[in-house]
């Protein structure tokens, strides 16, 4: 099957199932980079294309500029919060979850975490009008984070931690920089 597909798959069912996608994941032991190539720089190429073509919804005239600009604030804090996870992930992790040299399993947690606040960046940017729902759609990712918490085998203990560490790089580092890089779109 194609890995583009197969990651597609992965993420439908991590939204309809996350106890089941999860399972599944840890059967499969898809590589980490590889995941990264076929299934999250795509993700990325959609949300700068989807970007551009947001401005067209606007009563004002079409201004490339501004709409490349918000397209390039999208794709650079979905990436940076990409890489800044991933090293967050292997630092802290180890001590709260049960399989502590597992890299794959950390990196592959923040891609699946980073690709489901994508695909709302990308669905922000199809709306024709803002809406206020979607400020409340990162709320929905939190059971599927929640969920990986076996996947990663984090002792009951060690759950709030492990809550508030995927939270705070999952969810609220993309917004954060989102929010930063939207801040200097020259309008």
């Amino acid at each position: 099957m194609n890995p583009f597909l197969t990651y597609c798959k992965n993420m439908v069912q991590l939204v309809l199932s996350p106890t089941h996608g999860w399972e599944d994941l840890a059967d499969e032991g898809e590589q980490p980079q590889a995941l990264l190539e076929k299934g999250f720089f795509p993700l990325l190429a959609l949300v700068g294309i989807t970007a551009l073509t947001n401005g067209l919804y606007k009563a004002g005239p079409y201004s490339y500029a501004e709409q490349l600009q918000t397209a390039i604030a999208q794709v650079v804090a979905l990436f940076v919060s990409m890489m800044l996870s991933r090293a967050i992930f292997e630092a802290l992790l180890p001590g709260v979850a049960d399989c502590p040299n597992d890299k794959e399993r950390f990196n592959t947690v923040c891609i699946y975490g980073i690709s489901l606040m994508t695909l709302i960046e990308i669905i922000g940017n199809l709306c024709p009008t803002p809406l206020a729902a979607l400020w409340f759609l990162p709320v929905f990712v939190v059971p599927v984070i929640w969920q990986a918490r076996k996947y990663l085998q984090v002792p009951k203990d060690r759950q709030p931690v492990y809550l508030l560490i995927v939270f705070l790089t999952l969810i609220a580092m993309p917004m954060f920089f989102g929010w930063i890089l939207r801040l200097f779109i020259i309008h």
